[in-house]
């Protein structure tokens, strides 16, 4: 392999998980001809899902144009349907957890291998070991286990095993790890200041007991750590971190992969060639979603040249990469292999059963659920979002009103966010008093760039004014279970750990007792 080749196997740019056209297209095609790119990351979208099908011809297309197979990754972190409309939406972690069934964590894995096969794609930036074990954090959040480092090991430690099984590469994030921060890494950069033995007592903890048992990767976290890494670097960029620690103490072989280079917390700090430089120093081998290609290609070309970066480091992280391109059969076909409609189903049932086992009932006050309603009973829905819009599964709350109207015949839905203006929370206050029962339900999403995992205070001051003064209140939470502690006054609360049609779905199932609460909450609610 000439050294253009060599370093164009370091760079995963990403594409949004569509059918590009254009200069996308265009873009897409210059990387892999020209900066000899040797995989590629696929995007969801922010505003709706995609389609499979889209997604399988410009794979195929793909791997077409280039010389050596390219190895494909996405984020599964719900589950293929977490992307695509047509594939399986599995709970996230949290509530994974809940269900405290090792088992179900196995099978989830599983049966993600399977669909990313049969598109494939090679590799889930999943599952996160992260310990979230500080309640403000506002990027991991329901995406981590939970706050116990035995137990999120244990249970990223059997979705790995069940995606291994496959044959397929799971990874493990964020190293060294995220739970311990106050602030979203995709706007500014989080500190964590822990000493190296504290670290080993939690967060190194989970990555220790994957790593032992046959991990195949890791993704760095853009975080800094100043009792270890004294030159204010954060972990992406750290020898001590990525080298020292990660492969010489925890002696990990496998793929190291960059978090997003694109994000704020490197790219405000780092010019974009000299943060690939570094990552590569570092001891990562492949650089994911770079701002620019060609700024990175030239800058470990230039690094190379003037002996700041060696090419024997170059050819280290080049073997490991194609190492596992042999394992994965990629020289012998890249195509995907196709699923049984019946195994599809099963994925379908497995997700709707894990969400089922997953609804914790927080507070039961004199047995008031499930509910017992006569007919003659009004029920009053309101919806409370933490944002109006950017909801890509479908509007939050349709799936809950179907659900309970099919249930009961008299039941209104009112929506609230933190933008409904005074004289909307005061007809929402009316129709409460015309209410025997009120089920609030709130929805809190967490994503990237939105730096909070809150409701507005206008809109936590009006749940906590209806709770003071009405006992028939149940209280729903979907997203984020630290909010219960906003809530002091409520009487009847159950949380669900997601956001999306499912879990809509299975909450109202234990509303009218057709199934137990039968969830634990995963982290300590104060």
């Amino acid at each position: 392999m000439s050294l253009d080749e060599k370093i164009g196997q370091l760079i995963m740019p990403a594409i949004v998980a569509s059918s590009p056209t254009g200069k996308a297209l265009q873009e897409i095609e210059a990387n892999i001809q020209d900066y000899h790119v040797g995989s590629y990351h696929f995007l969801l979208d922010a505003k709706t899902l995609h389609n499979k099908a889209d997604i399988t011809s410009l794979i195929e297309r793909m791997q077409e144009q280039s010389k050596l197979p390219l190895l494909l990754a996405s984020d599964f972190e719900g589950g293929v349907g977490f992307y695509f409309k047509d594939a399986t939406r599995f709970p996230r972690a949290m509530a994974i957890a809940a269900t405290n069934n090792l088992s179900y964590s196995r099978a989830i894995g599983k049966a993600v291998a399977r669909e990313c096969k049969q598109m494939g794609i090679h590799t889930n930036f999943y599952p996160t070991a992260d310990v979230n074990n500080n309640p403000q954090n506002p990027i991991i959040n329901i995406r981590s286990f939970g706050q116990n480092a035995d137990s999120v090991g244990d249970m990223a430690l059997a979705y790995m095993q069940g995606f291994q099984e496959e044959g397929l590469i799971a990874t493990a994030k964020h190293f060294p790890g995220h739970g311990n921060v106050n602030c979203d890494s995709h706007l500014s950069l989080p500190v964590i200041d822990l000493s190296l033995v504290d670290l080993q007592k939690i967060e190194l903890q989970p990555f220790r007991k994957l790593i032992d048992n046959g991990l195949r990767a890791v993704m760095s976290a853009h975080i800094v750590l100043p009792q270890i890494e004294d030159n204010n670097l954060p972990a992406t960029l750290s020898h001590k971190l990525l080298t020292e620690i990660l492969r010489k103490q925890l002696n990990f072989n496998g793929l190291i992969f960059t978090d997003a280079m694109m994000m704020n917390s490197i790219s405000k700090n780092h010019p974009n060639g000299q943060a690939s430089v570094l990552a590569l120093k570092a001891g990562a081998d492949i650089i994911l979603f770079p701002p620019s290609v060609k700024e990175t290609f030239e800058a470990l070309k230039e690094a190379v040249k003037n002996g700041d970066l060696s090419e024997e480091r170059i050819n280290k992280s080049v073997e490991r990469i194609l190492k596992e391109k042999a394992r994965l059969n990629l020289f012998i076909s890249t195509f995907p292999t196709v699923q049984k409609a019946s195994e599809e189903k099963h994925n379908f049932a497995l997700a709707d059963l894990v969400m089922e086992h997953a609804i914790t009932l927080y507070k039961n006050e004199n047995n008031f659920l499930p509910l017992k309603l006569k007919p003659n009973n009004k029920v009053l829905l309101i919806n409370i979002l933490d944002k109006a819009d950017g909801w890509r599964e479908g509007k939050p709350g349709q799936t809950l009103e179907k659900e309970i109207a099919f249930r009961h015949p008299s039941v209104k839905a009112f929506e609230l966010t933190g933008e409904s203006t005074d004289k909307e929370f005061e007809n929402a206050t009316k129709l409460t008093q015309i209410s025997d029962t009120i089920i609030i339900a709130t929805h809190v999403q967490v994503s990237a760039f939105k730096g909070s995992i809150s409701l507005s205070e206008k809109e936590v001051n009006y749940i906590n004014s209806l709770s003071k003064r009405h006992k028939q209140i149940v209280f729903i939470l979907f997203g984020n279970p630290y909010l219960l502690t906003s809530f002091p006054f409520l009487h009847n609360s159950i949380s669900t750990y997601e956001c999306y049609p499912g879990a809509e779905k299975a909450s109202t199932k234990a509303l009218f007792g057709e199934m137990n609460f039968v969830g634990k909450l995963p982290v300590e609610i104060k």
